[in-house]
């Protein structure tokens, strides 16, 4: 099981990391940053998901066999939606 406080620095790292490739990028060519920051937010939004499904389950987990129980229906809901497949 990841520590909270790894996830939390996860999502802080996920924070901050649009604004620094921004930061790094300052004095290069714009097509540059154009194609790297969309890549960057989907990186972030990525990371985000993962931490907080990563959560999600820890605490299902510390909930017991009944809080596994009770996620399993919505999980399975959510990973067959068209969106999750993109």
């Amino acid at each position: 099981m990841l520590v909270i406080s790894l996830l939390a620095d996860i999502r802080n790292f996920a924070k901050h990391w649009e604004h620094w490739l921004a930061s790094s990028l300052e004095n290069l060519p714009e097509c540059l940053a154009a194609k790297k920051l969309p890549i960057a937010r989907h990186f972030v939004s990525s990371l985000k998901r993962q931490t907080s499904f990563l959560h999600l389950a820890q605490v299902t987990v510390s909930d017991g066999q009944g809080g596994i129980h009770r996620l399993k229906h919505p999980l399975m809901s959510f990973f067959h939606r068209p969106m999750f497949f993109r």
